[in-house]
């Protein structure tokens, strides 16, 4: 059986049969250029992405293995453990001194600009916050160390730990 589709004469099963080859590879066409143009965009957004992130670093703080960040203390770092004082007087790490986070804005006179500093919290969260302070109060980004992991990693590494001393 002969129809006729605009102007021209086909055979029914040749032209429905035509007619999904040619709406699948307008179908795949499309696919792949949406594919494509998702690809641009997502690498816009990464050289983007990785401008800001080179710019964020370069005035960061820096993060310390517990080992290294003890290295640093033995060698005459000053020492800051910015948990609360009812966690410093459970355990503490010798030679760190508590300014909790929460006083830290207040208590910045105590901390010297000019040696390098060493923070602590139990996981490294707060005393990350902690160096963020510290570099928008005008401290160097290579002076200022945050323990990576915290306290948690510390004991888990079999570094010094002292427990029960209720000090300042």
């Amino acid at each position: 059986m002969k129809m006729s589709i605009l102007g021209g004469t086909h055979w029914r099963g040749l032209s429905v049969s035509l007619g999904k080859r040619l709406r699948n590879r307008w179908l795949l066409l499309g696919s792949l250029a949406l594919i494509f143009l998702g690809s641009i965009g997502v690498l816009i957004q990464r050289q983007g992405a990785v401008g800001i992130l080179d710019e964020v670093q370069s005035d960061s703080h820096l993060q310390l293995a517990p080992a290294e960040a003890w290295r640093w203390v033995e060698e005459g770092a000053q020492a800051i453990d910015v948990r609360e004082p009812h966690e410093f007087a459970q355990e503490r790490v010798p030679r760190f001194k508590n300014i909790p986070l929460s006083e830290l804005s207040q208590r910045l006179n105590e901390i010297s600009k000019e040696e390098r500093v060493v923070l602590l919290c139990r996981s490294g969260r707060r005393s990350s916050l902690a160096a963020q302070e510290l570099l928008r109060a005008g401290f160097a980004g290579d002076k200022v160390a945050n323990v990576e992991g915290g306290l948690l990693r510390w004991k888990s590494e079999n570094l010094p730990i002292e427990s029960g001393l209720a000090t300042k």
